[in-house]
């Protein structure tokens, strides 16, 4: 009976996390360069091997559901814009941004300068560039290039948007931002920054929808599962007394 309760307990805890991550995902529909997250579910056994074989039970044998939240990186559509500072990566990779003192990575963003005439968001973090710095233009007008190459009207080039790939998981940390704690360089050519236009969120609706009443159902059958069990145990206190 603990065993049921404990197991239904999990189930709950696991599809609470699922309603989350689906309501953000949906909050962010409209979010530049926005990725969803996934929960998948990983059923294992509340105690290791070696706890169960020392201390043999029922309860021993519970069966824990753990979600897992990961990343989809597949990529929105992207649409043009009339803004020749909107940027959008074609093909894998993302954007180097300097916020506070942490690097974030991007998919898509309206390029704009900064109070100290750096390349930035439209927040005012700069955008780092090859060198691992962001890059100043000041007054100049600029354009970007396929390549990422930031030039002046001259044609002067004034840097290089540096393009990297995660080779951890990344974290979301908020408007259309992520985190990781390792990333690689891009080799030149392995991806093309298409300016004037921008990357929309990878979120399906309908699909997040009917993800949030599939758990939301799951959820309230842990639930009843539960109530059914507490009612069972006190019947059977009853009768004991």
């Amino acid at each position: 009976m603990l065993r049921g309760l404990y197991e239904s307990a999990t189930g709950m805890r696991a599809r609470q996390l699922l309603q989350d991550v689906t309501a953000n995902n949906l909050a962010n529909v409209n979010s530049t360069g926005f990725q969803r997250q996934v929960v998948a579910l990983h059923g294992s056994y509340a105690l290791t091997e070696e706890k169960r074989a020392s201390n043999p039970s029922p309860f021993n044998t519970a069966f824990a559901t753990e979600p897992i939240a990961t990343r989809d990186t597949t990529p929105g559509l992207v649409q043009p814009t009339s803004n020749p500072h909107d940027v959008a990566l074609s093909g894998p990779g993302y954007m180097m941004v300097q916020s506070d003192k942490e690097v974030r990575l991007v998919r898509s963003a309206s390029l704009t300068l900064n109070a100290r005439g750096e390349v930035a968001l439209p927040t005012g973090e700069p955008v780092l560039g090859a060198s691992g710095t962001p890059i100043p233009v000041g007054n100049s007008d600029w354009k970007i290039s396929e390549s990422g190459t930031i030039t002046n009207r001259n044609g002067q080039v004034l840097g290089r948007l540096r393009l990297v790939m995660p080779n951890t998981p990344l974290t979301p940390v908020g408007n259309g931002m992520s985190a990781a704690a390792e990333v690689r360089e891009l080799a030149p050519g392995t991806v093309n920054v298409l300016s004037g236009h921008l990357e929309r969120s990878n979120v399906d609706p309908v699909r997040e929808m009917v993800d949030m009443i599939s758990g939301m159902r799951a959820y309230e059958a842990n639930q009843k599962s539960i109530q059914a069990q507490d009612q069972t145990l006190e019947n059977l206190f009853t009768l004991l007394r």
